[in-house]
């Protein structure tokens, strides 16, 4: 039965004692399965890139020194991650490589000489393993240096190698295999998972990531069970300009679903003041006010990626259409329809010219601001008018004319909405105020 489906997850997302992000910019998960299938990948392009590891012999004495294991040409598999410990301050994941094939030569010291008392020849069966500890906090996550997300096999310990009988054997085993990776080259000893690239984008370029493993607590505690070790690996991401997050609790969510039928492998997240402020929609604002407008005309500005970060109206003008209505009364017993037309008007983009009352005071302005949002301001000065006509030729009993001032701010952020998740809300200030009202009676 699933307990950490995707719904449980997001509901635990949005609740607001939740610290999801814990102060980092962005958060990659990918679950093990995902991992290995890259680690195989890899293990296989070796092949044609001459990357691979070559075919391992060497003697190995064992405890006493009456004996030795003599390995010909050892050939490793694509190593699989697995995770027992879920404490994700120590990042550490055990990394198991199968032996394909080889022979190995039990050898006993008589006086003078070695000889051999029994020989094997490996398969991928029945062959040992050989596994170790990987401290994947001790790997430099620096993504100016090459930012690879990576398995650096220097960066292990307890290396065991399964091809004695007693525990100390095998661990003597294992340092024989340590030592060689010390001394292989780093395309050889490093396996890349994947690259965190810099990017063209300046207010999400990663600058350094910290790796955690985590145990998936649904996994099952039997070892010989298919789930056990089941887990993920967690990348930890920093932007330029920002500090680290702080530290990652033990006791954090984990992140990928686990739906039937649904196959869940990996999980992004982004700290949502960060991806408002690229993709904030400086442009589609633009596009929006010249469908309200006539012929807007905008001097845009953009950054060095080609962003758009700044609009400034140069001509156009905002349109109000002309409203009338009838009201009915009566008088002296007489039935009297009254009309009342309320006149158009306009909001004109360019400035104020000399001898008119109309025209912008503050340019119509579109720009980032500082707190992740787009800010929209114009201060316009128009001129309406409104009629009051009763029945008969030329028969206006009021006319009113009105100069007046309008300043118009609108800040556009993201928040979450239950229905349709992130989306841009617009907040919407006016301020109108009358500098002229001219009042006429019966014209």
């Amino acid at each position: 039965m699933a307990n950490n489906t995707l719904e449980s997850i997001t509901a635990w997302m949005k609740d607001p004692l939740t610290d999801v992000m814990l102060g980092w910019d962005s958060i990659a998960v990918m679950a093990r399965d995902e991992v290995n299938y890259l680690l195989l990948e890899e293990y296989i392009s070796r092949f044609s890139s001459n990357t691979y590891l070559s075919p391992i012999s060497g003697e190995v004495p064992q405890v006493g020194g009456r004996s030795k294991e003599s390995i010909h040409d050892f050939i490793l598999d694509a190593p699989r991650l697995s995770f027992s410990d879920n404490d994700l301050s120590k990042s550490h994941a055990s990394l198991t490589c199968a032996i394909l094939s080889g022979t190995q030569v039990t050898m006993t010291n008589n006086v003078d000489t070695w000889e051999a008392v029994r020989v094997i020849r490996v398969d991928p069966l029945q062959g040992p393993r050989l596994t170790l500890d990987l401290s994947l906090d001790r790997v430099p996550g620096i993504v100016d240096l090459d930012g690879r997300v990576k398995l650096d096999l220097k960066e292990s310990d307890n290396f065991i190698l399964t091809f004695a009988e007693t525990i100390d054997d095998r661990k003597l085993g294992g340092d024989f295999f340590k030592d060689w990776f010390n001394t292989l080259p780093d395309n050889k000893r490093v396996w890349t998972l994947g690259f965190i690239s810099a990017g063209n984008v300046a207010q999400v370029r990663p600058e350094s990531f910290k790796m955690r493993t985590q145990t998936n607590p649904a996994g099952s505690l039997d070892p010989t069970a298919p789930d056990y070790g089941d887990g993920a690996v967690l990348v930890f991401i920093r932007m330029q300009g920002n500090d680290e997050g702080g530290d990652i609790p033990a006791q954090y969510r984990y992140l990928i679903p686990d739906d039937p039928g649904k196959g869940y492998s990996a999980t992004v997240l982004f700290d949502s003041t960060r991806l408002a402020s690229i993709v904030l929609p400086i442009k589609p604002v633009t596009q929006a006010l010249r469908a309200l407008f006539d012929s807007l005309v905008l001097r845009e500005e953009f950054d060095g990626t080609g962003n758009m970060i700044k609009a400034q109206g140069i001509s156009g003008q905002l349109v109000i259409p002309s409203v009338s209505e009838e009201h009915t009364f009566y008088s002296g017993g007489e039935k009297i329809i009254a009309s009342v037309l309320h006149t158009g008007f306009w909001f004109d983009v360019e400035s104020v010219k000399p001898g008119w009352n109309i025209g912008t005071i503050e340019p119509l302005l579109i720009e980032l601001t500082d707190h992740g949002s787009a800010a929209f301001s114009w201060t316009v000065k128009w001129m309406d008018g409104l009629y009051l006509t009763l029945p008969g030729d030329n028969n206006n009993v009021l006319v009113i004319f009105r100069n007046a001032i309008t300043e118009l701010k609108c800040t556009y952020r993201f928040a979450e909405d239950d229905e349709e998740g992130f989306v841009l809300t617009p907040s919407l200030d006016i301020t109108s105020s009358a500098v002229n009202l001219n009042t006429l009676g019966k014209v």
